[in-house]
C-alpha cells in the first residue's frame, strides 16, 4: 500500500468514533504523551503483549510530533513541543491509531519517500533496512525514520499515511496503523493474543 489519497484525518475519525477510546489534539509534550500512555495502558491492561505493542506504536508515533511538527508550542524555559491530533480506536478484532500534524514540505516530500520505501520491503528486508537507516549518520537526509519502520513491523502491514500540501512550504501529513489483537491457530480458531 502506498500513499492514500483518499486519507482524510477528520473522514477516518469519524468512521472510528463509536470505537474511538482516545482522541486529543495539541501539543505532544512528554507530560502529555505520559497522560495517554496511561490511558492506554489501562485499556490494554490485561493482554499484555497488546499492551507493549500499542505502548510502542504510540510512542513512535507521538515522539514523531513531539520532535517533528513544523507546529510547535513554547512549554517553558527555551523548549518547545510540536502540535498534532490523534484517535486511537478498537474493535473487536483491531487497534487503531490515527496521528497527524503539520510538517514542512521538503520533509514531506522525505516522508513520502520513506513511507514508499518501507512499505515496498517485506519483514526480511524491513528489519535489514532499519539495520541499515541506524547506522547512518543522525540527521543525513533522508536517514533514520527508524520509528515508522518499527510501525510497519509491529503491526505487519504497509503504513497508510497521506499528505495535504497547505502552500508553498507547509504540508499535513497523517498516518492510520492498525493492528489485529487476534490470532488464528492452526485449526482455523481465533484467539485473544496472551
Amino acid at each position: 500500500m502506498n500513499k492514500n489519497t483518499n486519507l482524510d484525518l477528520l473522514k477516518l475519525h469519524n468512521a472510528f468514533s463509536s470505537n474511538s477510546v482516545i482522541a486529543y489534539k495539541g501539543p505532544f509534550d512528554a507530560y502529555i504523551i505520559k497522560i495517554l500512555s496511561e490511558k492506554l495502558k489501562s485499556l490494554t491492561i490485561d493482554i499484555p503483549s497488546i499492551t507493549k505493542r500499542s505502548f510502542t506504536i504510540f510512542i513512535e508515533l507521538t515522539q514523531n510530533v513531539s520532535y517533528y511538527s513544523a507546529e510547535k508550542i513554547k512549554i517553558g524555559k527555551g523548549r518547545e513541543s510540536g502540535i498534532g491530533s490523534l484517535v486511537i480506536g478498537e474493535s473487536d478484532s483491531h487497534i487503531y491509531f490515527i496521528i497527524g500534524n503539520k510538517v514542512k514540505q521538503i520533509e514531506a516530500d522525505i516522508l513520502d519517500k520513506k513511507c514508499k520505501i518501507i512499505n515496498s520491503l517485506d519483514r526480511d528486508n524491513l528489519r535489514e533496512y532499519k539495520r541499515n537507516q541506524r547506522n547512518l549518520i543522525r540527521g543525513t537526509n533522508g536517514g533514520a525514520h527508524i520509528g515508522l519502520i518499527m510501525i510497519s513491523l509491529l503491526t505487519s502491514k504497509p503504513i497508510d499515511y497521506n499528505m495535504i500540501k497547505e502552500n508553498e512550504d507547509d504540508a499535513f501529513f497523517s498516518i492510520a496503523v492498525s493492528f489485529n489483537k487476534l490470532k488464528e491457530d492452526k485449526f482455523g480458531y481465533t484467539k485473544t493474543y496472551v
